[in-house]
């Protein structure tokens, strides 16, 4: 057994956002925050979906495309986003 915990990938409707201590660096392809505190490299292909995730701000965003869960799988596990609750019925 190697201690590398197993992620499993997301459902395409499962809405992420950024961590508020999350800071993104050299257009995208560096990000730094989580807990604890890590300097994560992505790859290029990560750029548009990192973007879209800025735009959403709080409100998050299901990207149903495979990279962008792969990557809101990665920023999960590393504590550089936060999963999004749906909306609640009631007053």
């Amino acid at each position: 057994m190697t201690g590398r915990r197993r992620s499993w990938p997301l459902p395409a409707d499962f809405p992420v956002a950024l961590d508020a201590g999350t800071s993104l660096w050299a257009d995208g392809l560096v990000a730094t925050g989580g807990s604890p505190w890590r300097l994560v490299r992505l790859h290029e292909t990560a750029r548009p979906h990192l973007a879209a995730l800025r735009r959403a701000g709080d409100g998050g965003l299901a990207d149903s495309s495979p990279t962008g869960r792969a990557l809101a799988r990665r920023l999960l596990d590393y504590g550089l986003a936060r999963p999004v609750p749906a909306p609640r019925p009631g007053p």
